[in-house]
């Protein structure tokens, strides 16, 4: 037996693994493949994030930060487990299914917006409102909402 890496033995790289193993027995492939791209949309933000900060680089525009600061936050990936864990099995290829994922990437923008001010806020001494959590809180289940529009449409 060939040694596995460090990465691969923390708890992060084995959740991840628990996770993918899990969603493999219960979803689609056309989820998997979703599911895959967003996650490695997430590392790649993650990682060209942590680039930036070691070298104190700043993104060249504002299109590349926000980009860059969208898809870092794991919202899409978050979104996609929701479609397993209530059971629904999207078809990938309706209208209706495009309007979904519009409609979830105009709440992943609102999702970044609002962190992106509450971080700006606790970093100013300024204490976070409880009001934040519940933007949070509110969009999420609207999120799941639409999920369950789309499961019962």
């Amino acid at each position: 037996d060939k040694p596995q890496p460090e990465f691969l033995q923390s708890t992060i790289a084995i959740s991840l693994w628990d996770v993918w193993a899990r969603m493999k027995k219960i979803t689609t492939e056309a989820w998997q493949l979703k599911f895959r791209n967003t996650i490695s949309l997430y590392f790649d933000a993650c990682l060209v994030n942590a680039q930036n900060e070691h070298t104190n680089n700043i993104p060249n525009s504002v299109d590349a930060y926000i980009k860059i600061r969208r898809n870092s936050e794991a919202v899409m990936t978050s979104f996609n487990l929701i479609e397993p864990l209530l059971g629904i099995q999207v078809l990938y290829d309706n209208q209706d299914l495009q309007n979904l994922m519009d409609y979830l990437d105009l709440i992943n923008k609102r999702m970044t917006q609002i962190q992106d001010i509450s971080n700006r806020l606790t970093h100013f001494g300024s204490k976070v409102d409880q009001n934040i959590s519940k933007c949070v809180n509110a969009l999420l289940d609207i999120v799941v909402g639409a999920f369950y529009w789309h499961k019962l449409s």
